[in-house]
């Protein structure tokens, strides 16, 4: 966000989290008129955690790095990879 000062960016994140992660409390009451609502939301939430977790828990490099030497597996990809990892 621009003009965001540091560390508020994941203050707002956790905020937005625990909002829709309430709002979704709400629509999954048996009660709530609209089910639709309420499976809509269960997504969303799983996704945000997803992205919660990319964003705060990253792969360590010695993952990564192995990783892509299995996924790009051509010579010419190799050469690269040992270019880029190497710096």
């Amino acid at each position: 966000m621009c003009g965001t000062p540091v560390g508020a960016s994941s203050e707002i994140n956790s905020l937005n989290f625990s909002y829709l992660s309430g709002i979704h409390m709400t629509a999954a009451d048996p009660d709530f008129p609209d089910r639709r609502i309420a499976s809509e939301l269960a997504g969303r939430v799983i996704q945000l955690e997803h992205i919660w977790s990319q964003v705060h828990d990253p792969m360590p490099e010695a993952e990564a790095e192995k990783l892509l030497r299995e996924v790009f597996t051509d010579k010419a990809s190799q050469d690269f990879l040992t270019g880029i990892l190497q710096k």
